[in-house]
């Protein structure tokens, strides 16, 4: 493996084609970038996609609806409770 810089112009110009031709691909891209969550989480939260659900956070005994955005901050947070070896993702 060699290691190249990708410029920004790269980027842009490939989500553009994505978005144009494979808006699948277009919006896991755009999740991966926008929240740094990984691939096979995007996948598990498209999959179980359920904005509405109230859901408990284990240990905490706080109730919260999966999707929560933050309008103030410009962000929201969907709740996955992935927890284990790998990175954490809320």
């Amino acid at each position: 493996m060699r290691p190249y810089r990708v410029e920004l112009e790269d980027v842009k110009k490939n989500l553009d084609y994505l978005k144009q031709h494979h808006i699948i691909y277009y919006t896991i891209y755009r999740i991966m970038l926008e929240s740094g969550a990984r691939f096979e989480h995007v996948l598990k939260m498209i999959g179980s996609w359920s904005p509405n659900e109230v859901v408990e956070i284990p240990g905490t005994g706080i109730e919260t609806e999966r999707l929560v955005c933050f309008e103030d901050r410009g962000f929201c947070r969907y709740y996955m409770g992935l927890r284990g070896p790998e990175k954490p993702c809320e």
